[in-house]
């Protein structure tokens, strides 16, 4: 009971978090940053790997750093985009796609917890000890209502609970790959993969018990505007900024 009640109550909390918390959009100063950076011949859409580099957004027209992508929903560039959920009404992005994993997760802790405890009761209502009737002793015992609320409940906690798990693992895979769900169409290799623990420490922060919690990353390896590359990041456990250029790209979202 205990662990059914603190899987749902860290779910809603990630909701939450999710919910309410910026994507991480990009800084209206940013534009000042690369306002002299060189200019890089670029086709509209052509979703290449290029670290490092700033790039113009062919929607809103407004400098943004490598990684970020537009919203067409939001309106805006988001830092890191990974896709907008219209399920918490809110583009995920650098700054809550931990708190995104962490409610499918949770998500799905609670509907399989809520499956398995009441299995026994399953079993009594669809398959328990016949009586004269034919019928399950314990299901003649339920108003019908009942009974259907019951195994209403029941086949939609078993598909949340196995659509949130699909939903969570290919987040977790994308974590330890340093991917997004855009970047995923990229062509090449990923600059950006340092290895599954550095991969997920730059959402996740520095692996602590706030791994598990809704809250704030501690100490994450990047800041959302710049990213470390494989090969800047050997020998090393800190971001570095790497030098800006400019492109002027459209691949909105």
């Amino acid at each position: 009971m205990c662990v059914c009640f603190s899987c749902r109550l860290l779910a809603f909390w990630s909701f939450l978090q999710t919910s309410m918390t910026e994507p991480g959009f990009v800084p209206k100063d940013f534009c000042d940053q690369v306002a002299q950076a060189r200019e890089a011949a670029a086709e509209a859409g052509d979703r290449v790997w290029r670290p490092g580099e700033a790039s113009t957004c062919g929607k809103c027209r407004q400098s943004r750093p490598e990684r970020a992508h537009h919203c067409s929903i939001c309106g805006r560039c988001v830092l890191r985009m990974d896709h907008h959920c219209p399920w918490v009404g809110n583009c995920i992005g650098f700054a809550n796609h931990k708190y995104f994993i962490q409610m499918t997760m949770y998500g799905m802790l609670a509907c399989a917890t809520f499956v398995l405890t009441a299995m026994p009761e399953f079993w009594l209502v669809f398959v328990g000890k016949k009586h004269r009737k034919g019928r399950s002793a314990f299901r003649a015992q339920l108003p019908i209502k009942d009974q259907m609320l019951f195994s209403l409940a029941g086949m939609l906690a078993l598909s949340f609970s196995v659509a949130l798990g699909v939903l969570f693992c290919s987040h977790i895979f994308l974590l330890v790959k340093n991917l997004t769900s855009i970047e995923m169409a990229y062509r090449g290799g990923n600059p950006y993969d340092l290895g599954k623990r550095r991969n997920a420490s730059q959402l996740l922060g520095e692996m602590d018990a706030s791994w598990l919690l809704p809250i704030a990353p501690a100490r994450p390896l990047s800041d959302g505007l710049s990213f470390p590359s494989a090969r800047q990041a050997q020998g090393r456990s800190h971001v570095d900024v790497a030098p800006i250029g400019r492109r002027d790209v459209d691949d909105g979202v």
